[in-house]
């Protein structure tokens, strides 16, 4: 497994270099297969102690003097964020751009700014230090895609992990 921002990851899949490539955004110009794997809602996260903690509803006007913290462009975080914000007419005008979630989050628990992550990614971070704050047209709708061209015939292995993924996401969803 190799992880990397959407940008190399897709890269590698034109180059061919690999049987699966998971995306939150697939990349709509190549002929590929987009299986859904799971949910992965983009929230906005603020430190514990931040002064709208805990309030509903609140504005992303109400944080547009905050320090945004972004991931670097050509990840898929920063791909939906931005296209959120175009929906919107918000500008984008990150203070810091960081290459890791692991460092946003410690960065957002500093008091550094605010940032907006996976869901997904508050899950393994010590209870106290983060909130995900209650923000109008938040979260941003996303999902992971485990991909592969559509012409190329999968290995044994890809083609095993593919229907796993598959089963996985039907019996998830209550189907069977």
């Amino acid at each position: 497994m190799n992880i990397a921002n959407r940008s190399e990851v897709i890269r590698r899949l034109q180059d061919n270099l690999d049987d699966l490539y998971v995306f939150s955004q697939p990349p709509e110009q190549l002929d590929i297969l987009a299986i859904p794997l799971a949910d992965n809602p983009l929230v906005v996260i603020a430190p514990a102690r931040h002064p709208l903690a805990g309030q509903c509803g609140i504005k992303w006007e109400a944080l547009a003097a905050e320090p945004f913290i972004s991931r670097e462009v050509g990840s898929g975080t920063r791909h939906a964020i931005e296209e959120h914000f175009a929906r919107f007419g918000w500008r984008c005008s990150p203070r810091m751009t960081i290459e890791s979630n692991e460092a946003i989050k410690e960065s957002v628990a500093a008091g550094l700014g605010i940032s907006i992550v996976s869901r997904h990614t508050l899950l393994h971070t010590a209870p106290g230090n983060l909130v995900e704050l209650d923000v109008q047209q938040f979260p941003i709708p996303n999902r992971w895609y485990l991909v592969r061209w559509r012409t190329k015939c999968p290995s044994p292995v890809a083609e095993t992990f593919a229907r796993f993924v598959r089963e996985a996401d039907l019996l998830s969803k209550g189907n069977t």
